[in-house]
């Protein structure tokens, strides 16, 4: 660690040089746990401080503190070295939720006038925000203290509970009226709109569900963690739209990607551990050539019971999840039960967003149900309202459904 912060040391001596500008000692937020220099940087330091090992514990103290300050207002002048090193400093993720109407019934703003630029021309700077729109004390600091020219932005429209595109930050958050509420988008024309917005309810059957758009993650701004962010555009690629090449482009163009397709990410879900795990690439070429062997000359049902068996291995988290409705029909006011004779009684378990469209064995994509059920979810008109822990809103052949978990 001290050669690596001691060539740090010199590469920022050689860029102040460079540019006659004094650059805050970023060695000195590296600190002892131990020692006499508990809780201060090392005697090491002295390359850059001559004097530092000569101090009392006092005056040490004391010239940390002073250079922790410099370093905090350094502020933006630190893209400036980082960029002037190659160094391409990290991209934050942020979602920024859009609503029609305000709480008080004002009309609000919708995504549409920025991507369709009603508003702006669409190669100029947007700028976004206001102390009536932004009120959350969480989205003001994150206005304050995290928002920089150049972080990703996921346009969220909170009627649709849709991702309808993707865009830019075009500044550091600023203040409006005195209070930090404002900040600037890039042009429309430099940001992606997707040709199919992303539901709310998809993205989570996909086992992604990042906590902005949970309870937790209440107000108009939230941060993402980067699995977070690949899991939605893994998302958007695995629903089989036009999206995945254009955005995947767009990403790279934008710095945050190197223009293939991320992971699907997961939920942790401790209640069931269970739960199912998609095999590698190697392990089915493995699989598959098991298969080969052992299906010659079998018929077609046994060969798709065998490969269900292999390859989805949800069988776990099924029965977890019967046993916990005790084989109860999750739909609203069913009293189906089929008595098998073995004792117990006989249950289905159903995908919300079918495998065949990249719904995965995830218990938020899957329902308890009786046979007729089951098939009327298959072959019926569904439409996803919302889908959380919690709550299941479904329209399915023109009526609304609730089931509640």
């Amino acid at each position: 660690m001290g050669r690596i912060l001691g060539k740090m040391g010199h590469m920022l001596q050689n860029f102040e040089g460079a540019h006659s500008k004094q650059i805050p000692r970023i060695q000195s937020l590296v600190i002892n746990k131990t020692g006499k220099n508990r809780g201060l940087p090392a005697d090491g330091i002295k390359e850059f401080w001559s004097d530092y090992k000569n101090l009392t514990r006092q005056q040490k103290e004391e010239r940390v503190r002073n250079e922790y300050k410099k370093i905090l207002a350094f502020g933006t002048q630190w893209n400036e070295v980082l960029k002037s090193l190659e160094i391409l400093p990290a991209t934050a993720h942020w979602i920024v939720k859009s609503r029609n109407r305000l709480e008080d019934g004002r009309p609000g703003w919708e995504w549409e006038e920025y991507f369709g630029a009603q508003l702006i021309a669409s190669n100029k700077i947007y700028d976004w925000g206001g102390p009536d729109w932004i009120k959350s004390h969480k989205s003001r600091a994150f206005i304050r203290d995290c928002f920089r020219e150049g972080g990703l932005v996921v346009c969220y429209q909170v009627e649709q509970q849709a991702i309808i595109g993707f865009s830019r930050l075009a500044s550091d958050g600023y203040t409006i009226e005195g209070v930090y509420c404002g900040f600037d988008l890039v042009p429309c024309d430099s940001a992606y709109k997707l040709k199919h917005p992303l539901n709310i309810a998809n993205l989570r059957a996909t086992g992604c569900n990042p906590v902005g758009f949970t309870v937790s993650g209440q107000g108009t701004i939230a941060s993402l963690t980067n699995d977070e962010f690949a899991g939605i555009i893994a998302a958007v690629c695995r629903a089989g739209t036009e999206d995945e090449d254009d955005l995947l482009k767009w990403l790279k163009q934008s710095g945050s990607g190197d223009g293939t397709r991320p992971p699907i990410g997961r939920l942790a879900n401790p209640e069931y551990p269970e739960e199912n795990t998609a095999p590698t690439a190697g392990e089915l070429d493995k699989v598959f050539a098991e298969l080969e062997k052992r299906f010659a000359g079998r018929t077609d049902i046994y060969v798709r019971r065998k490969v269900s068996a292999l390859i989805r291995r949800d069988g776990p988290l099924i029965r977890a999840l019967k046993e916990k409705y005790k084989h109860k029909c999750q739909f609203p006011k069913c009293s189906a039960q089929i008595p098998k004779k073995d004792g117990g009684n006989y249950s289905e378990v159903a995908h919300i967003q079918a495998a065949s469209e990249g719904g995965i064995s995830h218990r938020i994509n899957l329902l308890v149900l009786c046979p007729n059920h089951h098939k009327t979810l298959d072959y019926g008109d569904v439409e996803v309202l919302r889908n959380n822990e919690r709550l299941l809103k479904i329209e399915l052949n023109g009526e609304i459904v609730m089931i509640r978990r």
